[in-house]
């Protein structure tokens, strides 16, 4: 983590604190940015966009066709199982 850079948009965003750490500012930023978003009706979880949780098993494996994920050396299970973790965390 940039922790300069966090802390300038924490500043920008009214949230920095003196003595955080680079999770707390990650932290303190993403509940800001959840709060900005529920105000202005923006989906902050997938299954807000009536997404099945059955369906995200379907996108993981698409992610392996996109031309801008970069795989480098991973395989594409591995991929698939990246993939996953991150859209089950956004569930």
């Amino acid at each position: 983590i940039d922790k300069k850079g966090a802390q300038q948009v924490a500043e920008a965003l009214g949230v920095w604190e003196s003595g955080f750490d680079g999770k707390d500012v990650t932290d303190a930023i993403a509940k800001k940015l959840d709060e900005i978003y529920i105000k202005i009706g923006v989906p902050i979880k997938i299954r807000q966009l009536d997404i099945p949780k059955d369906d995200l098993i379907s996108i993981a494996r698409k992610t392996v066709k996109n031309f801008n994920f970069n795989a480098g050396s991973r395989s594409d299970a591995k991929q698939i199982n990246e993939s996953m973790k991150l859209l089950e965390a956004a569930w």
